[in-house]
């Protein structure tokens, strides 16, 4: 399991996600309490005092979380106990988790025992909820505060082994106090069902949500309100190539004495990348999650194979982007390509790459708009912009073809190819 990906939370709740889910017939049941599970390299279960009867049974555990490779003193120790209740559907198991020893920055988190319920069918299919309590943490002028956190995941049998399937993390409210003002979340939720297992790139898709997120600030330097947020990635794979698309959405965003964004939608497809290439920078992550690596080679090591993926070239597309903006619009689309390579260094490929770039954009907005963001950045210098001044603005642009006007709605369409950009705008 990532630590880089789930943090220590994480990684203990998916730990007992794996370890209850084996669950799902008598013999595989007095299996699995009989052996001592390492559900990922840094992971260890340890059963004792297993008793199941006809339809009722008990067992204890002590599970140990490496959260640091690189520290190893740096551990967390749970000691749970499971209630065993076996019915007409499967098994449903009830466990309580205490922190009985813990260093480092996650041991706070858990000094209150966690609750967790797994119902298992007889068909390996399990559904896990972790309840975790309320949390509060107070630290340099900094107060936090978690309402209660549920963590709920599933798991099946896939080729003999238990494989999480899915998980989501939600977080109905967060507060935060600092000396300059007080920040509020409301309907955190994190969803994924990919990376569960950290054996090989997989497709899926992760997606984070905030239903609701305000700062008020006693001088409203910086208060704002933002609402409905989402951004969800998906990944494909195909039997040579990658596809990554992602989707960011934003229902409103204000900060004070600032027209309010909104219908915010950002939209970026990246197409045809190698997988082999692809693997070997997933396997890179997964090392360095697993194992102690110096932070210079982890680092030199991630650049050379993202070097590697973009050598082979790409394609991209972001199309149906969009902003409003009080009563003015913006949308864009872009379509591109990013031709192979033959780079050995970042700072190679970072000088070659406007060589090998190839893309087309077209964006569409009026008038208002455009007077909405001049008058933004003008007020912030304490100036103002007439429309005669803002009209002056656009004929430039017009007149150089740039854009092209239709009344108070305007195009702009620009190639850009191998470091050289041309506007079709009028042609």
């Amino acid at each position: 399991m990532s630590k880089i990906v789930w943090g220590g939370m994480g990684v203990a709740v998916l730990a007992g996600a794996a370890a209850a889910g084996n669950l799902y017939a008598d013999k595989n049941l007095r299996e699995h309490y009989q052996q001592n599970l390492n559900p990922s390299p840094n992971i260890s279960v340890q059963y004792t005092d297993y008793d199941l009867g006809t339809l009722t049974g008990t067992a204890k555990w002590k599970m140990t979380i490496i959260l640091d490779p690189c520290n190893a003193k740096e551990k967390l120790v749970f000691y749970g106990q499971d209630q065993i209740q076996r019915t007409w559907k499967g098994y449903q198991i009830d466990s309580k988790m205490n922190l009985e020893q813990g260093q480092g920055q996650f041991s706070e988190l858990f000094q209150q025992p966690l609750n967790m319920t797994t119902q298992v069918n007889w068909l390996g299919v399990s559904t896990t909820k972790l309840s975790i309590p309320a949390i509060e943490k107070k630290e340099a002028g900094l107060e936090a505060k978690f309402s209660p956190m549920q963590i709920e995941f599933q798991a099946k049998q896939s080729q003999g082994q238990q494989k999480i399937v899915n998980m989501s993390f939600d977080v109905p409210q967060l507060t935060v106090l600092d000396q300059f003002g007080h920040l509020q979340v409301k309907g955190m939720q994190f969803k994924t069902n990919q990376a569960l297992n950290a054996q090989s790139l997989e497709p899926g898709y992760f997606q984070f949500s905030i239903a609701e997120m305000q700062r008020q600030d006693p001088k409203a330097v910086g208060s704002g309100k933002m609402k409905d947020f989402s951004w969800r990635m998906d990944t494909q794979l195909h039997e040579r190539t990658v596809d990554i698309q992602s989707k960011f959405k934003i229902a409103e965003l204000g900060l004070d004495n600032v027209p309010a964004m909104q219908d915010l939608q950002f939209n970026w497809d990246v197409k045809d990348l190698q997988r082999t290439k692809m693997q070997t920078f997933f396997d890179i992550i997964q090392k360095q999650s697993n194992s102690c690596l110096e932070a210079e080679n982890f680092k030199k090591e991630v650049q050379q194979a993202l070097v590697a993926v973009i050598n082979d070239g790409f394609q991209f597309e972001s199309k149906k982007n969009q902003l409003k903006l009080g009563t003015g619009s913006i949308r864009a689309d872009l379509v591109g390509k990013v031709m192979p390579g033959h780079q050995t260094t970042v700072d190679g490929l970072a000088k070659m790459f406007p060589s090998l770039l190839e893309m087309q954009t077209d964006v569409s907005f009026n008038k208002q708009v455009v007077k909405t963001i001049m008058n933004n950045y003008m007020n912030a210098a304490g100036k103002s912009m007439s429309d005669q001044e803002l009209e002056q603005i656009l004929s430039a642009m017009q007149s150089n073809q740039q854009i092209q006007r239709d009344g108070d709605e305007f195009k702009l369409s620009m190639h850009y190819q191998y470091g050289e950009k041309k506007f079709l705008t009028g042609q």
